[in-house]
């Protein structure tokens, strides 16, 4: 009786819709949002690729002014937003990810995963920051998980 939420299908698609969409949301969709055909040819020096941990975190929080609510969002809070539900359905639909250090280094190589991508396809921007706030955000989840999984008859 302890594993009531697994027994519902839905959480399992729940789970596999939101890893098709992050895929979509970070590949495919940021790709509508740039000149494909010029990125694609070689006009890839607009980009400014950031491999200093913080760096750009630093520069939102310190430049907030300087940034729209849109794009100050988007790469700040929104980073963290996207792979909460991450770290809350990982462990509901899988029973061996039940330690936090097991959510890092997932969240962590996800988001690698698809940082690693932008930049090998020139379809979006290598940024450390991006893994660092995904990875806040899998682990923001796993809290949420840990908080609420005696409610939700999880063991």
């Amino acid at each position: 009786m302890r594993r009531l939420i697994k027994s519902i299908p839905i959480v399992n698609i729940l789970f596999y819709s939101y890893i098709i969409l992050l895929l979509m949301a970070n590949l495919l969709f940021y790709s509508m949002n740039i000149n494909i055909e010029y990125r694609t040819f070689g006009q890839y020096d607009d980009v400014s690729h950031n491999i200093v941990p913080f760096s750009s975190i630093t520069n939102y929080f310190t430049n907030f002014t300087h940034y729209n609510f849109n794009t100050w969002f988007h790469n700040t809070l929104g980073n963290i937003i996207m792979f909460i539900p991450l770290g809350v359905l990982l462990p509901i639909v899988y029973d061996r990810f039940k330690n936090l250090s097991q959510i890092v280094l997932l969240s962590f190589l996800l988001s690698l995963i698809i940082e690693f991508i932008q930049f090998v396809t020139a379809l979006g921007v290598f940024d450390i920051d991006d893994i660092i706030l995904n990875t806040v955000g899998g682990v923001l989840g796993f809290t949420v998980f840990k908080c609420v999984r005696n409610h939700l008859y999880i063991k």
